[in-house]
């Protein structure tokens, strides 16, 4: 850590104060040296809030399992990844970096956003170092990361020549009931992320069941038929919408955040539960929930760290368990 005298600190807030201020020049000179200033493992993490549009607001473990997802977060052999990445985090929140825009009922952060500043210098930061290729055009070729905010632009997208080769995440957020374009896109097998969470799919595409490499699924979607566990890698999976085979989410084997609502995963207490040692995270929305056919499934998740079942009829909580945890 680099030790500062008062002078240092006092000349570093006159930048700021010159910098809110000043031109946009002088205004993303001055903002640009914070990012400059990151440590190497905290960049990618700050430049992935350029996918979103301005004064969106993200929930904390969804941006934690995307990084995960990504690839960003290392083990040590000591902690989990996703004890690591909270770390991280923290860490972009104390330098003022990403705002807190919402708290649980316990006080601890909830969702997050970036000023209007920030961001700005985020889209350019990516543009930059070809991290994020954002909304309303293509900025450079054969992008790693792609992000669609109005179904024209991947409608664009898919009508588009550009290779698309490298890409390995697909953000679609801010828009509802588009027409989706599955050509270009769906030609590449190579996507770690897809997060379609804020379109509404009429029927869920089977071409995704093609990305084996896929960590991090989120969708919503009346049904989704069968062929989830075709995707081996998933670590993450949220889904609102019905399941054609709920059976299948026990052959997910990576799986380590799962979030549904809207079915019956309970559905039978005969119900042959693999075993799912990496599984932490369980956040269930059910039709029906009885005491009885909870035995085998809760024998399946043995290493769960937060397990929460609402029941969607009554809504209200029929079980939660929470161990120790920083969150």
């Amino acid at each position: 850590m680099v030790e500062r005298s008062e002078d240092d600190w006092r000349r570093i807030g006159d930048n700021v104060i010159a910098a809110i201020s000043g031109s946009d020049e002088q205004c993303y000179s001055i903002l640009s040296s914070s990012y400059s200033h990151l440590p190497n493992h905290l960049k990618p993490c700050f430049l992935y809030m350029g996918a979103y549009p301005e004064d969106y607001e993200i929930k904390g473990s969804r941006l934690i399992n995307m990084w995960v997802a990504e690839g960003f977060v290392k083990s040590n052999g000591e902690r989990v990844l996703e004890e690591e990445a909270k770390d991280w985090l923290k860490s972009l929140v104390e330098r003022n970096l990403f705002l807190v825009n919402k708290y649980k009922m316990n006080g601890k952060p909830k969702g997050y956003g970036m000023h209007d500043m920030l961001r700005d210098i985020c889209i350019k930061k990516s543009a930059e170092d070809k991290f994020l290729n954002g909304s309303n055009k293509f900025t450079f070729s054969n992008p790693r990361r792609m992000s669609f905010h109005t179904s024209n632009e991947m409608d664009d997208v898919n009508g588009s020549t550009e290779s698309m080769s490298l890409t390995r995440s697909v953000i679609c957020i801010g828009f509802q009931y588009p027409k989706f374009a599955s050509g270009a896109f769906f030609t590449e097998r190579f996507l770690r992320v897809l997060d379609l969470m804020d379109m509404w799919l009429d029927g869920f595409p089977t071409e995704i069941f093609e990305f084996v490499n896929l960590c991090f699924l989120a969708a919503n979607c009346n049904s989704m038929p069968r062929g989830i566990s075709r995707l081996w890698n998933l670590q993450t999976l949220i889904f609102k919408g019905e399941f054609d085979e709920p059976a299948e989410l026990w052959k997910l084997s990576e799986i380590r955040f799962l979030k549904v609502h809207g079915i019956d995963l309970l559905k039978d207490e005969k119900m042959n539960y693999s075993v799912l040692n990496k599984l932490q995270m369980i956040s269930l929305t059910l039709r029906r929930v009885e005491a009885t056919k909870l035995d085998g499934f809760l024998k399946g998740v043995p290493n769960i760290k937060k397990l929460s079942i609402h029941d969607c009829f009554q809504r209200q909580l029929i079980l939660a368990i929470f161990t120790s945890s920083k969150d």
